[in-house]
């Protein structure tokens, strides 16, 4: 009797309890996230005027319905007769707030720090009084005096003497790089593939978003309202529209700035070996978090390699048959997806039904199911004009076919097609 008790209590132990499961599940907050442009007014861009930029800028938040985007403004380049003023003008009759971002964009770390406050006062000035101001103070290029923690010190005791707060910024894809890098290709004549452009720049900022918001979690143990920094760029007037509207098929929120900064974390002051970077990547070096705390986008040799392969189409050899393609491929990893099937976009909008396709990477020819000539082959990645079989017969379906994971942000068991008839793409297999 005493043995069937015992296993009666066993049985009672390791039953599952639906109940008791349910509420120790923790439901994730959905991800919100603010917009913030730094630098303004920046000076002509590659592609647009100066006037230009600034009514397309506007349009496009307008339209894409962001209520309250943040401009973080350096006075200093704003002179009489220039245009500067009105323009930060109408950025706030359009809805939007301004914010410090010291006089002439004086990095801390190259200064003093009574310099450094000098410069912050002389912007506080011009800005004080304004419509749409904020008392919030962004490090020009996130730079709050590195390894100097005296120098750190101070600026951040006469930031609180002035009633002034960090307006950190949370999510950083270095898209002033990619601007500067569509100045330099128009400067010397080079090619700009634009939709190639607008798709790297999307991809980019909505990866970075996402990488910020994992490591928030990972460090905080919650969501929190992501602050997305921007520049005053010309991509950003062609392109935030789309950036948009991707951060919102990938399940963000768009908020205001004034909402994102009420959130407790941007109080934080982390007490770092070297003061710099997002606040995310501050909270986690502060917390000691294992594991790469920088997204790997931000470094300037993998973004010059993407914006030189994918936007300038620079170092691809002559398109080859197949056979020479794959015999380049041989050292690659063995990577095969079986792409037979119904695989859907992650909006549920467009679906792709696939009859005997099967993509293999360091394969045979015969399973390798793409038109006459390939243009580059990469890990996880093809580029080529891929006619690939569906119940409607052979059909050019992308440019580019990449598989997750990859240089292209594509996560494991997703398929994403670029360029072509599948209307730059993710797919992961239908549910």
């Amino acid at each position: 009797m005493r043995v069937l008790l015992a296993l009666a209590a066993m049985l009672v132990a390791m039953r599952a309890d639906p109940v008791a499961v349910a509420r120790v599940i923790p439901v994730l907050a959905s991800k919100t996230i603010a917009l913030s442009f730094d630098d303004a007014p920046r000076g002509p861009g590659a592609f647009l005027s100066v006037g230009q930029r600034n009514a397309h800028l506007i349009a496009a938040l307008r339209d894409a319905d962001v209520e309250q985007a943040a401009f973080f403004i350096n006075p200093g380049r704003i002179t009489a007769g220039n245009g500067a003023e009105q323009r930060i003008d109408r950025y706030v009759a359009a809805g939007h707030v301004i914010a410090n971002h010291t006089f002439l964009h004086t990095k801390l770390s190259a200064t003093s720090a009574e310099a450094f406050i000098e410069q912050i006062d002389k912007a506080d000035d011009w800005l004080k009084g304004r419509a749409g101001f904020r008392p919030w103070f962004r490090f020009p290029a996130l730079d709050e005096g590195g390894p100097n923690k005296t120098k750190r010190d101070a600026v951040r005791a006469a930031l609180k003497a002035r009633g002034l707060r960090n307006g950190y910024a949370s999510v950083d894809g270095s898209d002033w790089f990619m601007e500067g890098q569509t100045i330099a290709a128009k400067k010397v004549g080079e090619a700009i593939d634009m939709a190639a452009l607008r798709q790297l720049y999307v991809e980019t900022m909505v990866q970075s978003a996402d990488f910020s918001d994992a490591l928030m979690r990972r460090t905080l143990g919650r969501g929190v309202p992501q602050m997305l920094l921007l520049h005053e760029t010309d991509i950003a007037a062609l392109f935030v529209a789309d950036l948009v509207a991707a951060l919102r098929r990938d399940g963000w929120t768009i908020i205001t700035a004034d909402a994102a900064f009420a959130d407790a974390a941007y109080r934080a002051a982390p007490d770092i070996p070297w003061a710099n970077g997002t606040l995310a990547e501050q909270l986690a070096w502060a917390h000691k978090l294992p594991g790469q705390r920088w997204y790997r986008r931000n470094d300037r040799k993998v973004a010059t390699a993407l914006f030189t392969d994918r936007v300038l189409h620079a170092g691809v050899a002559s398109p080859s048959p197949d056979g020479a393609a794959l015999a380049r491929a041989e050292s690659l990893p063995h990577i095969p997806m079986r792409l037979r099937g119904c695989w859907q976009s992650p909006d549920a909008r467009a679906h792709l039904t696939l009859g005997h396709a099967m993509i293999e990477i360091a394969g045979t020819p015969k399973r390798y199911a793409m038109a006459d000539s390939v243009s580059h082959v990469a890990a996880r990645r093809i580029d080529g004009n891929f006619l690939l079989p569906t119940p409607r017969g052979r059909r050019t379906l992308a440019r580019t076919l990449s598989l997750g994971p990859d240089a292209l942000g594509t996560p494991p068991g997703q398929l994403r097609l670029l360029g072509g008839g599948a209307g730059d793409r993710a797919f992961t297999r239908c549910s």
